[in-house]
C-alpha cells in the first residue's frame, strides 16, 4: 500500500509597554528576556504585599489567555496563592499538593509518581512566559522558588523599563508598520542569533554543527543543531485564528529549514504536540531536538501581538524571547528590507549560508486578503475529508481571484486535486489534470516553489508514470528545500519504490522519518518499504510503534496485517485487517487487503462478501477497479484479476503506481499479462 491517500503537508507556518521600535539586539546574553523579565533590582522593597492586591493580580493571571487553556497549572497556582495568603503553608508540601491538587490517593508516593515536581516546572515556565508577554508592567510579579512550593509575591515599581545598550543594533522604526509574516522573518532572525549564543548543554542530539563566534568573553565552539516549533497558541478573543497561527508556525519552520547546519522538526510531529503541555525535555527527547520555539499570537481588529521564547530543552531555561506589537496594514510593503537586513547582518556575522538567494522566506503576494484565504484554505485542506477539502479548495480560487499572479495559492489548488484523487474522492481522470495544470502554473510564476515542483511529481510518478520527470521534480523540490519532508516521502515512496529502487526508497524515506519522527504517515510508509523488501519483523516493529504513537491510524493497522499474513501469522494478520476495518468504517483499500487474505486463506465466502461489498459501494462513490483485482487475486482467480487491473490502469488509478512490488499481487508476476502491463507503464 502506497499512502499517499495522507500525504505530509507540504507548505510548509503581551504587551510590550513603551517601545516602538523592534530591536534586535547582538549582544551576547543581552536577551529580549533579561530585558523585560521582572528581577530584583526592579521590586519594590515594601514588606508584605497588600493580599487584595495579590488576590486581583491572581484574577488577572487566571485570566489571561497564557493560563486560560491550561486548567491543570491555572488550579495548581490558586491553591498554592490562596493557602499561602491564608497561613495554610503545611498544605504546600508535595505529597499533600498530589493528593489535594492533582487529584491522587492517599496512596500517592512522591518518589515514584513526579506530578508535583513536573507540574511545578511548568508552572514556572509559564508564569516566565505570561511576564515576558501579557503581564509586562505588572503591579505584582509571583514566583515559585525551586525545590519549593511556596509562592513569593514582589510589588514593582512602575517606572520605564531599561533596555540595556547593544554593541550592534538593527532598527527599523522608520518603516512602516508590517503584517505577522514580516514579523514572523524577523522572528526567526532573532531565533538564530539566539541559538547561535546558546552553550551546547548536554543535548539530545548529537549532529552539531560549530559555529565559530570568537567573540571576547564567549568561548568558541557554541554549537547549532536543531529546533522545533511548536504549534502558536490563538490568544484572540474569539479563538478564530487558528489558520493564521498554524501560518505563522509553518513559515517559522519552512524559514529555518533553509539554514544549513540547523536541524528542524517537521510540522506533523511538532504539531502532535498541540495543547498537550508537555514538559519541554519530554518534547526534546521524542523530536531530538536541542531548543524548542513556542509563541502566542494575538490580533485585536488591525493590532497584532507575537510573543515568542526559545527554550533550551536541557534544563528547561529561557534562552531568548521577545515581544512585538504592530498594526496590520500595507501587508509586504517592507517585508523584503526587512528580511534582507537581518539577513545580511547573519551572514556577515557568522558566515552562514542562507537559502539559495540569501532569504529565510518571501512574500508570495502583496495583497493580505489573498494571503489570509490562502491560509484558510490550507488550514481546511488538512482536515482531509470532502467537504472541507472542497471548501479549502473554494478558498484558493477566490485567493487567486485578488491576486491572478499568487503562485503559493495555485500550489494549493494542485494539493487539493492530489488529495481528491490519491484519497479515492474522485476519480484521477477528473482531478489529475486539474492538480497537473495548478502545479504548472505555479511554476510559471515562480520556478523556485518547492511545494510546486513536489507536487508535480506526484502527478507525474502517480497519474502520468513519467517517472524521469517525476525523479526530476521531486530531486528539484529537495534542492530548493532540504527540509521539505513531504517531498522526500513521495519520492522515495511513489518514485524510487515504485520502480524497484528499494534501498534508495528506504533513504529517502528514512530522511523523512528523521525529520518528521512522530508522524504516523511516514513511520507507517518507512515500515511498508520494508514489508516489500522481505524484512518483515523489521516493518512489524514499526508498525506496532506507529499504532502505539496513534491508536486510529487504521492504514498502520492495515499494513500490520499484510507483514503479519506475509510471516504466515495468519490469525493475527486478520485480527489486524478487522481492526483497521472497524476503525476506517469501510475504507476501499483495508476491505480490498481484508477480502484478499480471506480468499488466500480459503474462506471464500468472506472473501466474496467484501468483494460485493467493494462492488455495492462503487455505486455510490468512486472505487480504484485494484482493489477489487486484488481480492479476486486472493481468490485465486487470475484472470478476473488482470481484468480488473487493466481496468485500474485505464483509469490511471493512483493505486496502480506500487503494483510492482505490491505484496496482494505476487501470484501474478510470472503471468505475461501482468508483465504486459508493467510495460505499459514503464515498469518492465
Amino acid at each position: 500500500m502506497y499512502n499517499t491517500c495522507t500525504p505530509v503537508v507540504p507548505f510548509d507556518r503581551s504587551r510590550p509597554e513603551n517601545r516602538s521600535n523592534l530591536i534586535v539586539s547582538e549582544r551576547s546574553g543581552d536577551t529580549a528576556s533579561s530585558r523585560l523579565r521582572p528581577d530584583a533590582n526592579s521590586a519594590e522593597s515594601l514588606g508584605q504585599v497588600p493580599p487584595d492586591l495579590v488576590r486581583d493580580e491572581l484574577q488577572r493571571i487566571l485570566e489571561s489567555s497564557t493560563f486560560s487553556k491550561s486548567p491543570r497549572l491555572s488550579r495548581f497556582l490558586r491553591f498554592t496563592v490562596e493557602q499561602s495568603l491564608e497561613g495554610h503553608n503545611e498544605r504546600l508540601k508535595e505529597y499533600a499538593l498530589g493528593v489535594d491538587v492533582f487529584d491522587r490517593g492517599p496512596a500517592f508516593d512522591p518518589q515514584t509518581d513526579p506530578i508535583v515536581r513536573v507540574q511545578a516546572g511548568r508552572l514556572r515556565t509559564k508564569l516566565q512566559h505570561y511576564y515576558d508577554s501579557e503581564g509586562v508592567g505588572a503591579a505584582v510579579v509571583f514566583e515559585l522558588p525551586k525545590g519549593a512550593y511556596i509562592p513569593s509575591f514582589r510589588r514593582m515599581v512602575t517606572s520605564q523599563p531599561a533596555i540595556a545598550p547593544s554593541t550592534e543594533l538593527i532598527s527599523v522604526s522608520r518603516l512602516r508598520p508590517a503584517t505577522w509574516l514580516t514579523v514572523s522573518l524577523i522572528v526567526v532572525a532573532a531565533i538564530l542569533y539566539a541559538i547561535a549564543h546558546t552553550p551546547s548543554r548536554n543535548r539530545p542530539d548529537t549532529s552539531a554543527t560549530t559555529v565559530d563566534r570568537g567573540e571576547a568573553g564567549n568561548p568558541k565552539g557554541s554549537t547549532v543543531s536543531s529546533i522545533a516549533v511548536l504549534p502558536f497558541e490563538d490568544g484572540s478573543p474569539q479563538k478564530d485564528k487558528g489558520y493564521f497561527c498554524d501560518g505563522m508556525t509553518e513559515t517559522l519552520i519552512d524559514a529555518l529549514t533553509k539554514v544549513e547546519g540547523l536541524r528542524v522538526a517537521a510540522r506533523i510531529s511538532t504539531f502532535a504536540f498541540r495543547e498537550k503541555h508537555l514538559e519541554f525535555a519530554t518534547i526534546g527527547q521524542k523530536l531530538h531536538v536541542g531548543a524548542v520555539l513556542e509563541g502566542h499570537v494575538r490580533q485585536d481588529g488591525q493590532r497584532l501581538r507575537v510573543s515568542v521564547q526559545l527554550v533550551n530543552v536541557a534544563d528547561g531555561l529561557n534562552v531568548w524571547s521577545e515581544l512585538y506589537d504592530r498594526d496590520i496594514a500595507d501587508v509586504f510593503a517592507v517585508q523584503d528590507e526587512i528580511a534582507q537586513a537581518i539577513v545580511n547582518a547573519l551572514k556577515n556575522k557568522f558566515s552562514w549560508s542562507i537559502g539559495s538567494k540569501g532569504q529565510l522566506a518571501k512574500a508570495y503576494t502583496r495583497n493580505p486578503e489573498a494571503y489570509t484565504l490562502y491560509l484558510k484554505g490550507h488550514y481546511l485542506l488538512e482536515k482531509m475529508t470532502p467537504a472541507e477539502i472542497n471548501k479549502g479548495m473554494s478558498y484558493f480560487t477566490d485567493a487567486i481571484r485578488k491576486e491572478p499572479g499568487f503562485a503559493l495559492a495555485y500550489a494549493g489548488m494542485a494539493e487539493g486535486y492530489n488529495l481528491l484523487g490519491n484519497s479515492n474522492l474522485s476519480a484521477p481522470r477528473d482531478v489529475a489534470p486539474n492538480a497537473k495544470m495548478a502545479a504548472m502554473k505555479a511554476l510559471s510564476l515562480d520556478e523556485s516553489l518547492a511545494e510546486a515542483h513536489a507536487a508535480l511529481g506526484l502527478i507525474e510518478s502517480t497519474y502520468d508514470w513519467d517517472w524521469n520527470s517525476a525523479e526530476r521534480e521531486f530531486r528539484r523540490a529537495i534542492e530548493l528545500n532540504p527540509g521539505y519532508v513531504s517531498a522526500y516521502l513521495w519520492y522515495g515512496l511513489t518514485c524510487l519504490a515504485s520502480t524497484g529502487r528499494m534501498n534508495e526508497a528506504l533513504a529517502a524515506i528514512r530522511k523523512a522519518r528523521d525529520l518528521d519522527p512522530l508522524s504516523p504517515i511516514t513511520n507507517t510508509n518507512l515500515a511498508s518499504v520494508l514489508l516489500r523488501m522481505g524484512r518483515y519483523d523489521e516493518a512489524i516493529r514499526i508498525y506496532r510503534e506507529t499504532i502505539d504513537l496513534e491508536p486510529s491510524f487504521f492504514w498502520a493497522y492495515r499494513d500490520l496485517g499484510l507483514a503479519l499474513f506475509e510471516k504466515r501469522s495468519f490469525g493475527e494478520a486478520i485480527d489486524a485487517l478487522r481492526k483497521a476495518h472497524s476503525i476506517s468504517g469501510g475504507n476501499p483499500g483495508v476491505m480490498a487487503a481484508l477480502g484478499y487474505c480471506y480468499g488466500a486463506l480459503g474462506q471464500t465466502n468472506l472473501a466474496r462478501n467484501m468483494l460485493n461489498q467493494l462492488q455495492e459501494l462503487s455505486k455510490r462513490s468512486y472505487v480504484p477497479p485494484y482493489h477489487i483485482a486484488a481480492v479476486y487475486a486472493g481468490l485465486g482467480q487470475p484472470a478476473q484479476a488482470l481484468e480488473w487491473l487493466d481496468r485500474a490502469y485505464q483509469d490511471r488509478s493512483s493505486w496502480m503506481n506500487g503494483v510492482k512490488v505490491d505484496p496482494l499481487f505476487g501470484s501474478l508476476r510470472p503471468d505475461p499479462r501482468f508483465a504486459s502491463i508493467l510495460k505499459k507503464m514503464g515498469l518492465a
